[in-house]
């Protein structure tokens, strides 16, 4: 090609194609490749394949650049070995040392910043920022800070300060303005934590699951569709599919397949699957161990209740101060208060 190789005076074994493709006056084994590609100043063992590729490199060594654009800035020694694949590829990086970009404009905004693999179009790390690695299309952002992993599509594109030790995977988690105050939030599956904002020390794993979160902290949620209406309380554990939190409740912890209501209030344990799932008001303080446990339309006036074994106080609505511990102990209760049965099967009438 015209000008190809022109700076090359005592430089071995290099391959130039293509209209003012370069290379140094001394350096070697450079494969450049594309108009305007490779740079008069660049050290050794380098391979540009595009329009522009490492163009205006300096004497950076070991580097790879596939795509119009790659890795086109004023790359010092500090970027050897950097690997750009796709145009734009880590475009604007400078001294950045061990970074990895594959992807359209994948890596585009990194200058100074470390040991980042970015697989996917428009992966997204900031300038300055290390140790990301980001996975999926249009994922990652260049305002977070460092130490994030982060795998699904349109994931962890909205964070709004240089949020840290972040772990997200599944399509679109961690999508909201994230900011530093929730560093280390853990979400895997499709959606989850979608909604974050600044709750801290959240954990969740489900599709969907606590995809409503923003500002409660120290949850932990674990279950396809579980927590979906908690937005900002805090301290909750949930296990199993379809579990449910009220929006603001705290301290709640709900075990089992469909277990809960997001009418509940706070302070509440229930392990077993489909219980207290008819929350009427914000009952607080109910211990429930075992299937179908407190399942009728229950009340803030039960408070308190305490239900141990398969279909225990499963009718209460209203009645106060009733602890039943034995499989369908207390199942006719509905309004009757401050009973005490120890038993299988113990009954007591309704109201009484």
């Amino acid at each position: 090609g015209q000008d190809a190789g022109a700076a090359v005076t005592t430089g071995s074994y290099n391959t130039m194609l293509g209209n003012t493709s370069r290379s140094s006056a001394t350096a070697s084994y450079n494969t450049i490749v594309g108009a305007l590609s490779g740079s008069a100043a660049l050290g050794n063992n380098n391979t540009a394949l595009g329009k522009s590729a490492l163009a205006t490199a300096g004497a950076v060594t070991d580097a790879v650049a596939i795509g119009a654009n790659a890795l086109t800035s004023a790359l010092t020694a500090g970027a050897n070995g950097s690997v750009a694949v796709g145009s734009s590829a880590l475009t604007l990086l400078t001294s950045g040392a061990s970074n990895t970009a594959v992807g359209q404009n994948s890596g585009a905004a990194i200058t100074t910043g470390s040991s980042n693999t970015l697989l996917g179009h428009t992966s997204r790390s900031a300038a300055t920022t290390s140790n990301n690695t980001i996975i999926g299309a249009t994922t990652g952002s260049t305002a977070a800070g460092g130490n994030n992993t982060v795998m699904g599509a349109n994931a962890f594109g909205a964070v709004s300060t240089a949020i840290t030790n972040v772990v997200g995977i599944g399509n679109g988690v961690l999508a909201g303005a994230l900011t530093t105050g929730a560093n280390g939030a853990v979400a895997i599956g499709s959606g989850t934590l979608a909604a974050l904002t600044s709750g801290a020390q959240n954990v969740a794993m489900g599709n969907g699951a606590a995809a409503a979160i923003t500002t409660g902290n120290s949850n932990t949620i674990v279950g396809t569709s579980s927590a979906t209406a908690l937005t900002t309380g805090s301290s909750n554990t949930t296990l199993g599919t379809g579990t449910s939190v009220a929006a603001t409740a705290s301290n709640n912890t709900m075990i089992g397949s469909t277990v809960g209501f997001t009418n509940m209030g706070g302070n509440n344990t229930v392990i077993g699957a489909h219980s207290f799932g008819s929350v009427l008001t914000a009952i607080t303080d109910v211990v429930g161990i075992g299937y179908a446990t407190l399942a009728g339309v229950i009340t803030v006036a039960a408070s308190g209740a305490t239900a141990v074994g398969s279909n225990a106080l499963n009718s209460l609505t209203t009645g106060a101060s009733n602890t039943a511990v034995g499989r369908s102990a207390g199942s006719a209760i509905t309004t009757g208060s401050s009973n005490t049965l120890p038993g299988h099967s113990t009954v007591s009438e309704a109201t009484s």
